[in-house]
């Protein structure tokens, strides 16, 4: 009779039944950790677009929208409210009434300056010139943005153009009066504050159009005669 043997059926463990490695281990549960994050930060930035949207979807919301470029955003906000600005989400409405207020504004200087002293008087004169070219600037912009639903690269150009030449204008106005004599500096100085704060307001929002809630743009395609314009 053989003996028994007692270490019979019984295998040496081999490689393959072994359990895997750490590092595939801790690899696995990096990628799973980096995915949760991605899907996480995904997640809020889908929820912070989502608020944006549901905060300029409104008049009000829209308006402050566009002021938040300006120089001073509050004055921004009560000068186009005061105008009507409030009632419309159309961003090119807004730019057409910021256009408007600083238009009025600048009309308004022409109207009412006046100097009793001869060199205020020669200053005045030429204040009056470079602010007329200001106000000519101002309302081919009105001309411009009037009855369009969108603009193209060119145009959005244009606008800053004339605006930034517009506020140019003013700031000559104001060293026209260099030496005269008296407060009369001081006082166009303080005369133009308004319209010149005005143009700056319709030049930010010109210069940030594309970043304004539904702000469109068209861009002309390089292609035969038969293209159209393509908005994005």
């Amino acid at each position: 009779m053989e003996p028994i043997n007692t270490r019979r059926g019984y295998a040496k463990v081999g490689d393959n039944n072994q359990s895997p490695p750490r590092h595939r281990r801790r690899t696995a549960i990096a990628i799973a950790g980096s995915t949760a994050l991605l899907l996480l930060i995904a997640i809020a930035v889908a929820v912070d677009r989502l608020r944006t949207v549901r905060s300029t979807s409104s008049p009000i919301g829209a308006l402050a929208s566009a002021c938040r470029f300006a120089r001073d955003p509050a004055f921004c906000f009560s000068s186009l409210t005061a105008a009507g600005a409030n009632a419309t989400t159309d961003p090119i409405r807004l730019l057409a009434i910021s256009l408007s207020v600083a238009g009025a504004e600048i009309d308004r200087i022409g109207r009412t300056a006046s100097a009793n002293d001869r060199r205020a008087e020669a200053a005045l004169k030429d204040c009056e010139e470079v602010i007329g070219g200001a106000a000519d600037r101002v309302n081919a912009s009105i001309n411009l943005v009037r009855a369009k639903s969108a603009l193209t690269s060119a145009e959005i150009g244009d606008l800053q153009t004339w605006l930034s030449a517009a506020l140019t204008d003013q700031e000559t106005c104001i060293d026209s009066f260099e030496g005269a004599p008296g407060p009369a500096r001081e006082k166009i100085t303080a005369a133009l504050r308004r319209p010149m704060a005005c143009t700056s307001n319709s030049l930010a929002i010109a210069a940030h159009f594309l970043e304004l809630p539904r702000g469109t743009i068209h861009r002309k395609l390089l292609c035969s005669p038969l293209c159209i314009q393509s908005t994005i």
